[in-house]
């Protein structure tokens, strides 16, 4: 900066482009003004010259500066509400609502983000919990940020139906018509590789333990089976984590996008530690546990926290790092 008539400015937040007025990036702009030849005739004897780059602060794959948190629905009130005695502590928290009340927080409800950016105009805390820092408002939207990631793909013949047990054991991937269900008060392990949910969902009311490393779980349907989403509230210990490479990197719960709106829930006394994506984009969820993986990532349409939370932000155990890390393309948008 200064040096052969070169000028650095350096804004945060952006001034335009895709991430303008928000605080989680960095905007740099490099001009320089350089001589002319043929424009020399129209008296132009320089032209300025500039570049401009936008990157996130995040630095390396524990940046705690790219939200965990993403609540999708662009109009609803209160799209991401936190209820009762809850402690929520995350990275960070983006609400595209455009509503005057993007977010509700009562009772004593303690939240606590690197940073919380609202699309709409206002937010509403009652009670004597506290929000920290205070929620930025008006801020721009942030479109499905695993929006391109592909989707399972599967053939429609079922290697189980309508599976259900309450003596625990071991599960193996495949094509689950009808869904899981778990009950009962035995251990469940769950084998490396894709779990096709066709219809049915996941359910689980279990106390024991259930483990699984390199999983992903993928909600669907089709005619003859119907939709079902997550529902956890079981009172033992969940240990699941997705896998750390390939096309399903990060993923842990995968929503059909096909699917309309649905009600998911994850609650209930168990230790949870849940290390993926969270992926609903066109559902709700109520999420609640006192665990903590080494990531978790929640992307839905709407969320409610009714219990203590705690979300890591550790993704270095992940072949490409951060899965919600900006995208050079996103980056380079205008």
């Amino acid at each position: 900066d200064g040096a052969g008539g070169v000028t650095v400015t350096i804004n945060n937040p952006p001034t335009s482009g895709d991430f303008v007025n928000n605080t989680g990036y960095y905007e740099a702009i490099v001009s320089q003004s350089n001589g002319t030849f043929f424009m020399r005739m129209m008296n132009f004897a320089t032209l300025n010259i500039s570049a401009r780059a936008v990157s996130s602060k995040a630095t390396g794959s524990n940046s705690q500066s790219t939200p965990c948190i993403y609540v999708l629905d662009s109009t609803v009130t209160n799209a991401l509400t936190i209820t009762g005695t809850v402690t929520v502590n995350v990275c960070a928290i983006q609400v595209n609502s455009n509503a005057t009340s993007a977010m509700k927080q009562t009772g004593s409800a303690v939240t606590t983000a690197s940073y919380i950016n609202l699309v709409g105009s206002g937010y509403t805390k009652t009670g004597s919990g506290t929000i920290t820092p205070t929620p930025s408002t008006n801020q721009a939207s942030i479109s499905d940020p695993l929006s391109s990631r592909a989707a399972p793909t599967y053939t429609a013949s079922c290697d189980y139906t309508n599976f259900s047990t309450s003596s625990g054991g071991t599960l193996n991937p495949g094509v689950y018509c009808g869904g899981i269900s778990i009950t009962g008060s035995n251990d469940t392990t769950f084998n490396a590789g894709t779990y096709i949910l066709l219809g049915g969902g996941f359910n689980s009311s279990s106390s024991g333990t259930m483990t699984g490393t390199g999983v992903t779980f993928y909600l669907t349907k089709n005619a003859s089976y119907s939709y079902g989403g997550v529902s956890i509230s079981g009172s033992g210990n969940y240990n699941l984590k997705a896998p750390t490479s390939g096309s399903l990197e990060a993923m842990l719960f995968f929503q059909d996008r096909s699917v309309g709106s649905y009600s998911n829930s994850i609650t209930g006394s168990a230790n949870l530690s849940l290390s993926g994506v969270i992926y609903l984009p066109n559902q709700d969820l109520k999420y609640a546990g006192s665990g903590i993986a080494p990531y978790t990532v929640l992307v839905c349409d709407t969320l409610t926290f009714n219990g203590s939370t705690t979300l890591g932000n550790d993704y270095s155990t992940l072949a490409h790092g951060n899965p919600m890390a900006p995208t050079k393309s996103a980056l380079m948008g205008e």
